[in-house]
């Protein structure tokens, strides 16, 4: 009676276990991206979906006329982003908890310091951003979409 007793316990509990598994894998928790979704066009939208390669650029501000203190901008080459980070940065970008939307108005003082190209099948998307005043933009052939991040 006993050894029974424990093997009806055993059995429950791998029954449990199981079930539990089950429930996890299927509670993952989902990205919520249906703002970012609606704030982009389709294609820009598109174009980070299936990004495959990802380069960093940073903006150098470079003087060019002392009398009127005219600058120009400088693109130098930092480095390829690995797989890992093209995974996390392209989920970062299309996640909603990633930008401030209250935030959001059309009056941003915007200098960016950092550029990461990202390449697709055809035309590349390049995303300019500026981690001081917390503003990322997105250009493309449908324009500029600036965004204050979080």
């Amino acid at each position: 009676m006993g050894r029974t007793f424990f093997l009806m316990l055993g059995f429950v509990f791998t029954i449990g276990c199981g079930y539990a598994q089950d429930t996890l894998k299927a509670q993952k928790p989902k990205v919520e991206n249906e703002l970012i979704e609606g704030f982009l066009p389709e294609r820009m939208y598109n174009k980070v979906m299936e990004t495959h390669q990802i380069s960093l650029h940073t903006i150098k501000h470079i003087l060019i006329d002392t009398e009127t203190l005219a600058y120009s901008n400088k693109l130098v080459f930092v480095r390829e982003l690995t797989q890992d980070e093209i995974v996390a940065f392209k989920q970062l970008l299309l996640t909603d908890s990633s930008y401030h939307w209250k935030a959001y108005n059309e009056e941003f003082i915007f200098y960016p310091s950092k550029q990461f190209v990202l390449k697709s099948s055809n035309d590349p998307l390049n995303i300019v951003a500026n981690f001081d005043n917390s503003y990322i933009s997105f250009i493309g052939l449908d324009g500029q979409m600036v965004l204050p991040i979080q």
